[in-house]
């Protein structure tokens, strides 16, 4: 199997966040209301997230985005799991590189590559709650596309 990558830049149109609740459950397991939305948005905003885990069914196996952070570098990542395909944070700084990124993540054991890393808070809650209000990728971030042929 071959993986192969493409860079989906970012839409400068400007895009308003509805308010409906499309994600389901957090941690694969709690339901998400709006006060659960609430709380999402703030803790991230306060650095006390350092995971977050969204999906539209409790086992979270199918559609699920994810976020880690640690120390201000934070990896985006949303996997289509039936397709083969996941769509990432992108840092260009780092394209070409296969450093690893400070990231502890929640698993103990995965390892994140300073490429597919942001440095935005702002960006990164925009992106968390846009996915919860429609499960669809904010299109105000560029994302790196990755599947397997």
């Amino acid at each position: 199997m071959v993986t192969k990558y493409e860079i989906i830049p970012r839409n400068d149109t400007p895009v308003s966040i509805p308010s409906d609740i499309c994600i389901q459950y957090v941690g694969g397991m709690d339901e998400i209301n709006e006060n659960t939305v609430q709380g999402i948005i703030e803790k991230i905003r306060q650095g006390t997230y350092a995971d977050v885990y969204l999906s539209l069914d409790p086992d979270g196996d199918d559609r699920y985005m994810q976020m880690e952070s640690t120390d201000g570098w934070i990896f985006l990542q949303y996997c289509e799991e039936v397709n083969r395909t996941w769509y990432s944070s992108y840092n260009v700084e780092y394209a070409d590189s296969d450093e690893e990124a400070p990231i502890i993540c929640s698993d103990g054991q995965s390892v994140v590559e300073k490429k597919y890393t942001m440095h935005n808070l702002d960006l990164a809650v925009k992106c968390i709650e846009y996915f919860i209000r429609t499960g669809q990728l904010y299109p105000g971030m560029e994302w790196i596309k990755g599947w397997r042929e």
